[in-house]
C-alpha cells in the first residue's frame, strides 16, 4: 500500500493572507487595527471574528482603508477573517490577553 502525503491544504490557507491587509497588534488587549491598501475596494468588506467553536463573537462592515476596532473579549485565542465581496482575503488567529 502506497500512502501519498500532500501539503496542497497547508499552502492554500498560506495564500489566503494578502500581503497588502495588515491587522495588528497580535496579540492584542482590546484595541486592533486593521489597514487595508488604497489599491483594494473596501465596498461589502468586514472584518468577521469567531472563537474556536465557531461561534460569531464579532462582525462590521469596514467604511475605511485603516480602522481601529476596540474590542471586549474573554483572554484567548480567536480566528479573524476579512471578507470582500464573500471572498476571504486574510485569515489567521487573534490572540487576545488579560489588560
Amino acid at each position: 500500500m502506497l500512502l501519498k502525503i500532500s501539503n496542497e491544504y497547508a499552502s492554500a490557507v498560506a495564500d489566503i493572507n494578502n500581503s497588502s491587509i495588515g491587522v495588528f497588534p497580535n496579540p492584542i488587549e482590546e484595541r486592533l487595527n486593521i489597514k487595508i491598501s488604497k489599491e483594494t475596494i473596501i465596498n461589502k468588506t468586514r472584518v468577521h471574528i469567531t472563537n474556536m467553536l465557531g461561534e460569531t463573537v464579532f462582525t462590521k462592515f469596514l467604511t475605511k482603508h485603516e480602522t481601529q476596532i476596540f474590542l471586549s473579549l474573554e483572554q484567548g485565542i480567536y480566528v479573524i477573517q476579512v471578507i470582500n465581496n464573500q471572498k476571504v482575503i486574510y485569515h489567521d488567529k487573534l490572540l487576545v490577553v488579560e489588560k
